[in-house]
């Protein structure tokens, strides 16, 4: 009876892992325009996309496709994505996940995105 105990708690994160859980890095390439606005609070947002391309293996067989990923950037990362961003750019993205649930026309459905908190120019 005790052993299910024990499994629980090698189950749990670490308290200093569970911050990381949802960091993401992407390399990729800017596909779009920046769009910024500023939000209800004054802060500076901006959005854009980027393609990055993921590569595996298929009975012994190297594949690959596009992902087009949205990017987010909110504050003084939006500030700086506004100066630095070029579509055609190749950039390293540090963020994490965020999914939004949309309704629409009587359909629900989620889009992901990342929202970056550090940008870096290839």
């Amino acid at each position: 009876m005790g052993e299910p105990e024990v499994i629980r708690k090698h189950c749990e994160p670490r308290p200093s892992v569970r911050k990381e859980i949802n960091k993401v890095t992407l390399q990729g390439t800017v596909t779009s325009k920046v769009r910024v606005k500023k939000l209800k609070s004054s802060t500076l947002s901006c959005v854009f996309k980027v393609r990055s391309r993921e590569t595996f293996k298929t009975r012994g067989r190297t594949n690959w496709h596009d992902n087009e990923i949205i990017i987010e950037a909110l504050g003084n990362q939006a500030a700086k994505a506004q100066k630095i961003i070029r579509v055609g750019g190749d950039y390293i993205f540090d963020g994490y996940l965020r999914t939004d649930i949309i309704q629409k026309g009587g359909t629900t459905f989620r889009r992901m995105r990342v929202r970056v908190y550090h940008i870096e120019e290839l």
